[in-house]
């Protein structure tokens, strides 16, 4: 996509339709890895015969999985926000930056009215974070693992 608007020219409604497929494809890539992570702390958390996990492990299992949830949440606004950016693809053609536009508009912004950049940045920050965190465990695990078995 070119960035056509900063030169006085519009975005034409397929580029910006494209820009939405876009996004929704990254978050529902995104929501599809922390939910397989989530099912995998789950799945160590509710084992009847599981070794002693360290104390430090289960707080980056607890952290990741929050910071999951709150990165699902963040991708739920923004694909609940995609259909209606989409729609309105006449009239965000003129703007500069796609990613700056109004996430929601009419009565739901009433409520709360992010940009898509805030979308997504909450979106992208909380899965890193969650990621760093679900790495944490599976180190502090591992060598947990080690020792149980040394």
């Amino acid at each position: 996509m070119t960035d056509t608007a900063s030169s006085g020219e519009h975005y034409r409604p397929a580029e910006v339709s494209d820009f939405a497929k876009l996004l929704q494809s990254w978050s529902i890539w995104l929501v599809t890895i922390q939910t397989g992570a989530l099912a995998v702390i789950g799945g160590i958390a509710h084992q009847e015969k599981r070794p002693e996990i360290d104390p430090g492990a289960m707080v980056a299992a607890m952290t990741a999985a929050i910071f999951f949830m709150l990165s699902i949440g963040f991708a739920t606004f923004l694909l609940v926000a995609l259909p209606s950016f989409a729609a309105r693809s006449r009239q965000v053609a003129t703007s500069k930056d796609l990613i700056e536009e109004k996430a929601y508009v009419g009565d739901a912004a009433s409520f709360w009215s992010p940009t898509l950049r805030k979308l997504v940045d909450g979106e992208q920050w909380c899965f890193l974070l969650g990621i760093v965190a679900f790495l944490v465990f599976v180190l502090l695990g591992l060598s947990e693992l080690d020792q149980a078995r040394g």
